[in-house]
Order: C-alpha cells, then structure tokens, then sequence
C-alpha cells in the first residue's frame, strides 16, 4: 500500500512537470545586429524574413524570436551591454568589442561563397602603372560602405603604416563609398577611380556574373583570410535555450524556411567555430594599436 502510495506520488510530480513545461512562457531570443552585421543585405527584408523564418524553425523548442536592427556597431554594442538583446549577429570587430558579455561558445559563422573566411583584397586595373603601394598616394579609391566602417579599414590602415604611409583617409585623395562592393569594383572597372577595397569573396561573384573583370583588373595586395561574421549568445543564456538556437542554425538548410534564411542574408549555410578562430583578427587590431602608437597617430 506505501508502495502504491508512493508511485501514485511520484506520478502526480511528473505529470505537474510536465504539465508546468508545457504551459512554460516561450524563450523570448531578440537578435541584435547592426548595419555591418548585415553587410550589403537589405535591412528591411533580412529584419522581416528572418524574424517569420526563425520563428518557425525554434516553434518546436517554446521559442519566440525577434530581431532588432541597431544602425552602428555602437548602439549595437550599448544594446548588449544594457541586456536588450540576448543574442548577436555581426562582424568579428563587433563580436570583440561586446566580448565580455558574450558567450565563448557556442559560436557560429557564416559560409559565404563556398568559405568560411575570406581576403581583404585591393585591386588595381591591369593596364594601370600602379605596382607598389606607395604610387596609390593621392589617387582615388572606392570601396564598400561597411567594409570603410569595419575589417576594411582596420586592414588598409595598418598596412599604410606598415609602410609608413598616412592613414586611409589622409592618403587617398577621394574615397567613393557605395553600398555595394560590386559598385566599387564597377566604378574600378570603367576607371572612375584607380584601386578598389572589397573582399575576395565579394570580387569572385563579381567576377563571375563579369568575366572581363577578372582580366582587366589585379590584386596588388591581400590580407590573411578572417572571418566575415560571427552568431553569438549573451552570457546567462540557459543551456537549453542555446542549443536549441545552435542546431537550428547549423540545420537551417533542411528545411525551406531556413533556406530563405540564407537567402536573406546571402549565405550558403552556418558552421559551428571556436573562440581560436577569432585569433588572427586579434593580432590585426593588436598590431594596428601599436602601429598608432609609434607613430603617434590619433
């Protein structure tokens, strides 16, 4: 009879656990991302498409998502420091900058053009006498509007004072900033400006939709390949929760809805990366910073 008892006990426990479980309040995740995490995406229908798609791969898991576009990385950033958001898609440089309140793991990037990390390149035209560096003095560049506001400039101001050279903005005599690397390559390619900044990802699908830039133009110089992009989770975000939101991106393209996804944001899929894999962009912004320092650059 005891022993009946405490089985019927035992069942009602479980059966309110359960109970309570599946009348528990969904997760709320609000994705944070700024006008460099969305790189050269429409901001209008990455915000809508991927909010509607999210929603319905996490259903599943008692998961509501919303997502909030933030237009620099330093609202961005505020917004992770004053927990407003719980989750955050951006550039490497952004992910480093809100590091402390961020989750070393799991971390998730972006394949983009077959690669999961791509050059900073600057391409001249091949019929041009430009060979060094050094003869981009005084000459016009064009490049695209995030890569000026992220890794693009951190990598061509450290290479100009690696060779003792002014600062990007004080080198070149114009920059023409377009909202598409395309247009900067375009703009190189009818010889409306004489080097182009872009990445190489970006330059190979230009290249393909145009052959002919490929043989009118050149690489005069190329960084190591970094990272593009970086998902994380803020720091306190239950265990659950996290996994949920990790295999849900790392699955994405099983399904249709996922597969807009990436549409939207012009990926081929998510693939899980370790904290290590930010290591190289760390060296960059460490070298940049002591570069500024001998030479007294403000």
């Amino acid at each position: 009879m005891k022993y009946l008892i405490k089985m019927m006990v035992f069942i009602g426990v479980i059966n309110s656990l359960c109970i309570s479980l599946t009348h528990a309040e969904p997760y709320d995740l609000v994705a944070g991302s700024s006008s460099i995490g969305f790189r050269e995406n429409d901001k209008q229908n990455v915000n809508i498409g991927f909010k509607s798609a999210f929603n319905a791969l996490l259903s599943s898991e008692n998961m509501k998502c919303d997502f909030q576009n933030y237009g620099t990385s330093e609202e961005l950033a505020q917004a992770i420091s004053k927990g407003q958001v719980n989750a955050f898609f951006g550039s490497p440089i952004e992910f480093l900058r809100s590091e402390l309140y961020l989750m070393p793991t799991p971390l998730v990037s972006g394949v983009f053009s077959q690669k999961l990390k791509s050059k900073i390149i600057l391409v001249v035209r091949k019929d041009s006498d430009i060979n060094a560096l050094e003869q981009l003095k005084g000459k016009k560049l064009s490049t695209q509007k995030t890569m000026l506001g992220d890794m693009g400039i951190l990598y061509i101001d450290t290479l100009l004072m690696e060779h003792q050279l002014q600062l990007t903005k004080k080198f070149f005599s114009e920059i023409q900033v377009s909202e598409k690397s395309n247009t900067a390559l375009v703009d190189l390619f009818f010889k409306k400006v004489d080097a182009a900044l872009l990445s190489e990802s970006q330059f190979e699908i230009a290249a393909e939709l145009n052959p002919q830039i490929r043989q009118k133009t050149r690489v005069l110089e190329a960084s190591e390949p970094y990272l593009t992009f970086v998902a994380a989770l803020t720091k306190g975000t239950p265990e659950q929760a996290a996994n949920s939101i990790k295999n849900s991106l790392l699955t994405v393209n099983n399904t249709t809805k996922g597969r807009n996804i990436l549409s939207l944001m012009k990926f081929d899929g998510f693939k899980e990366i370790n904290i290590s894999d930010l290591d190289d962009i760390r060296k960059l912004i460490e070298k940049n910073k002591q570069l500024k320092e001998q030479q007294h650059v403000h």
